[in-house]
């Protein structure tokens, strides 16, 4: 059994470096209990999750701008966050949340890690300081694949920029499958 190292606050195992996530899965269902129970069925879905947003997400997402995650902790840490959604609205148990993120104006888990890391990796390397430029340009192969899968041209551009062009990917991926719901619909039922 490997051994766990901690360093600022992120679990790692210690003989391969992946993430032990399961600390921070566990902080943000207890933020997010507390949460739902000090609200209850009293208000809306968008409070809630704002609320979610802003306390539990990033307890979640604590250190993720450093980690390297296999498709399988992807996966779960979707799960999570798509349960979430479920949970309190009570829908989409068999279905996609990619509706409901929408509409709820949320990003997928994917989006965020990405968002995080590419924004992380802008303060690095606009830093004074000449050390965490380095550590910035480290890593600069993977940051540009991560930021030109959604457009984005460079780490010059404008943070508001850069989160626009991560949700209009996002908004062109939902538009995209519920166009080919909407035909399959037509097709069938036709």
């Amino acid at each position: 059994m490997d051994r766990i190292l901690t360093y600022l606050g992120c679990q790692f195992f210690s003989h391969s470096c992946k993430v032990d996530s399961s600390t921070n899965i566990r902080k943000f269902y207890g933020g997010l209990n507390n949460i739902i129970s000090v609200l209850g069925n009293n208000k809306t879905e968008i409070s809630c999750m704002h609320l979610v947003k802003t306390y539990c997400v990033p307890s979640l997402l604590y250190g993720c701008e450093v980690w390297n995650l296999s498709c399988a902790e992807y996966r779960h840490l979707n799960v999570v966050w798509n349960n979430t959604f479920r949970k309190k609205n009570n829908c989409c148990w068999r279905e996609s949340t990619r509706q409901l993120l929408f509409y709820c104006e949320v990003l997928p888990i994917a989006y965020l890690v990405d968002q995080q890391t590419i924004m992380f990796y802008k303060r690095l390397q606009s830093s004074e300081n000449i050390v965490l430029r380095v550590v910035g340009r480290l890593k600069h192969d993977a940051i540009v694949a991560c930021f030109s899968k959604y457009g984005i041209r460079s780490l010059r551009s404008s943070v508001f920029d850069i989160k626009q062009m991560i949700w209009l990917d996002f908004v062109k991926n939902v538009q995209m499958q519920l166009g080919c719901i909407l035909f399959f619909l037509l097709v069938f039922f036709y």
